[in-house]
């Protein structure tokens, strides 16, 4: 054998060597995943009982939107950089004109000024009404009112340019001018620090426009138009009352909208208007954080007696309104006789107690009606995607099915408590209902008043250990309370007792209906469970002429209401 050969035979011996030694590290590797996949499988198999249903309670998914660079923005405008004023604000010239460019995609014409923190007089007409176009002149108008110099009764305040107050958030913190809410106090209010750390319980909760009276606050009475312009970087950081743009209006704020701002206080907190008495009409809040302890809202904290909050929205990826108590993705706290109408909230809403999508609690005579809850809801007791703690009035409203309510105790995918005058009517949840302790409804979590022409389509996921009510449609019914015309086909999960209609029912419950396979408890009452075929068709007769047949299939082919 030839030197060449020998030295081949060597070669070729190394590489299956080699081979085999990678063949070895495969099967070995192969091996210890089957064996910690039959592993895992088997403790799964031996999870108990009570845990089966928790892949079914979704967890929110984060989604980061990556925001582009102002200098991609200007890229893809076109434009030539003249200047840049603020991390996301550049001055860009294109075509001979000048443009302010932001980088959440704003483009503005001309070069909108950054508020340097001063009072500037505006022009005034011959009639007292104002023209807006600087952030120092609006400041001019809040120095009046909160010197108690004049509140602008009768007088037209109309916003004429976008203003940018140059507050941003920089690695998390806000930074920037700080803006003074549009109210004047007359002391101190010592008795705001006295009371600042006492928790209410629901017997304490009463109407406190006694309060406001007493402090005789300097107001905004005038009308003030926003032209459906905005007004962003606005940066409120106060442990004081009454905060946001307006920190008491009585008077009629419209067409104004408030982005990417920052609002803090402690009570009646809201970016419009921290307490409103007057009209607050077309407003919108967007990507705007508003944060307190009580009464919180992300357009008005504190809407009081005979007040109106009308076609007002959030929405916004950073949108967020935060408390404790009172906490409402448009109001957080709603006074006697209060129009909520034509509302729309996208925000994200956390608070503790009397949580709702629209409003954290609103009382007797208060009417809301065309509205719908798009965003998620946590809370902790009182949670509802339209009102934490109901005395209302509601009609004509819903949670869409993006739409998230999660809470512990009295949970509800439209209403947590609907209370003694508090009626729900023509409405319906298309959204998931979570909760973890009791009283766990698609609509209600505890009903102590009327239910009536309504249904649940939305899922409803309960992780209890010791409660037992929860309902397709409300988790308990209390005595003399009323629930009819009503149907449920989401699916109810709860790995002990739950119902399709009511979980626990003390009062009167007629003409409801539930889809035969929407529960996974098999003890269930099924004396109102229907087939998917009598759901669609021969229950709308008994429902009532507020129903019709889903004809376009809206609604998968179940009836679906009027309006």
């Amino acid at each position: 054998m030839g030197r060449r050969a020998e030295m081949r035979m060597q070669e070729e011996k190394k590489l299956n060597k080699a081979k085999l030694i990678v063949a070895i590290i495969l099967l070995v590797i192969t091996i210890t995943v089957v064996i910690t996949t039959l592993l895992l499988n088997d403790n799964n198999n031996k999870e108990d009982d009570s845990n089966k249903n928790n892949e079914l309670i979704e967890n929110e998914v984060v989604v980061e939107v990556k925001e582009k660079t102002v200098e991609e923005v200007v890229l893809e405008f076109g434009g030539s950089i003249i200047e840049k004023v603020k991390p996301d604000t550049c001055y860009v010239s294109k075509n001979e004109k000048d443009y302010t460019v932001y980088s959440d995609g704003e483009i503005l014409e001309g070069r909108i000024a950054i508020w340097d923190g001063k009072a500037v007089e505006p022009q005034i007409d011959k009639e007292g009404n104002i023209d807006i176009i600087l952030p120092g002149e609006l400041k001019w108008v809040a120095d009046k009112v909160i010197s108690g110099e004049k509140n602008f009764s009768g007088v037209k305040i109309t916003l004429k340019e976008p203003l940018d107050f140059g507050a941003r958030k920089i690695d998390g913190e806000w930074e920037g001018n700080d803006w003074t809410s549009i109210v004047g106090f007359l002391d101190d209010l010592p008795e705001q620090e006295e009371n600042k750390n006492k928790v209410k319980d629901d017997s304490q909760i009463i109407d406190e426009d006694a309060n406001v009276i007493q402090e005789n606050l300097k107001r905004f009475a005038g009308i003030f138009n926003g032209n459906n312009l905005a007004i962003r970087g606005l940066k409120i950081v106060s442990d004081r009352n009454y905060q946001g743009l307006f920190g008491f209006n009585a008077g009629n704020i419209e067409n104004l909208t408030i982005k990417n701002s920052y609002i803090k206080g402690y009570s009646s907190v809201g970016a419009i208007a921290g307490l409103n008495t007057g009209v607050i009409f077309n407003c919108k809040v967007i990507n705007t954080e508003v944060v307190g302890e009580t009464k919180v809202g992300n357009v008005v904290g504190n809407s009081s007696t005979g007040s109106k909050i009308q076609k007002c929205e959030t929405e916004g990826y950073n949108s967020l309104v935060n408390g404790v108590d009172y906490v409402g993705g448009i109001v957080g706290y709603t006074n006697n006789n209060v129009l909520l109408e034509n509302l729309t909230n996208n925000s994200r809403v956390e608070g503790k107690k009397h949580v709702g999508g629209i409003s954290g609690i609103s009382f007797y005579g208060t009417t809301l009606t065309g509205s719908k809850n798009n965003g998620r809801v946590i809370g902790d007791k009182h949670v509802g995607g339209l009102i934490g703690y109901s005395q209302a009035q509601i009609e004509k409203s819903y949670s869409s099915n993006i739409s998230v309510v999660e809470g512990n105790e009295i949970v509800g995918g439209l209403v947590g408590l609907n209370h003694s005058a508090g009626d729900l009517s023509n409405s319906y949840n298309d959204g998931k209902v979570n909760g973890n302790v009791d009283n766990i409804g698609g609509l209600v979590g505890t009903n102590n008043s009327n239910i009536s022409n309504c249904y649940n389509t939305g899922r409803i996921n309960a992780q209890m250990t010791d409660g037992l009510r929860v309902g397709g449609i409300c988790g308990q019914n209390m005595s003399e309370s009323y629930i009819t015309s009503v149907y449920n086909v989401g699916d109810v999960y709860y790995n002990e007792s739950a119902e399709g209609i009511v979980g626990i029912d003390f009062g009167t419950t007629n003409n409801s209906f539930y889809l035969d396979t929407s529960l996974v408890n098999e003890n269930a009452d099924k004396t109102m469970a229907k087939t998917e075929s009598e759901m669609k068709s021969s229950i709308i007769s008994n429902l009532g002429e507020m129903f019709v047949t889903d004809n376009d299939n809206k609604n998968n082919g179940y009836p679906v209401l009027k309006w």
